[in-house]
C-alpha cells in the first residue's frame, strides 16, 4: 500500500509541477519524479509477484490484499472527481 501511494506522490509531483514550476529546474520538476515512478513502481511489482514469499504463504487471502488495495484505489478515485465536479468548495 505504501509503495503505491508513493508512486501516485510522484506522479502528482509532476503535475503540480506542469501547473505550476515556482522557478524549479528540470531535474525537480520532471526527471526525479519520473526516475521514482520507475524505481518505485519496479519494486510494487516486484512485491506483488513476491507475495507468497514475503507473506510465508500462498492462501487466497494473501493475494486479495493487491485487489483490496486496487478496488480501494477506484473507490477513492471515484469519490475525489465527484467531489471536484459536484461539490468544488470542498
Amino acid at each position: 500500500m505504501t509503495l503505491s501511494v508513493q508512486v501516485l506522490v510522484s506522479v502528482a509531483i509532476i503535475a503540480w509541477f506542469r501547473r505550476s514550476p515556482a522557478g524549479q529546474g528540470t531535474w525537480t520538476r520532471v526527471i526525479a519524479p519520473a526516475l521514482s515512478i520507475l524505481g518505485l513502481g519496479t519494486a510494487l511489482a516486484l512485491v506483488i509477484l513476491n507475495l507468497p514469499l514475503l507473506a510465508g504463504t500462498d492462501s487466497p487471502t494473501t493475494w486479495s490484499f493487491p485487489w483490496l488495495v486496487l478496488v480501494v484505489s477506484v473507490i477513492g478515485a471515484t469519490y475525489a472527481v465527484y467531489l471536484r465536479t459536484r461539490r468544488p468548495r470542498v
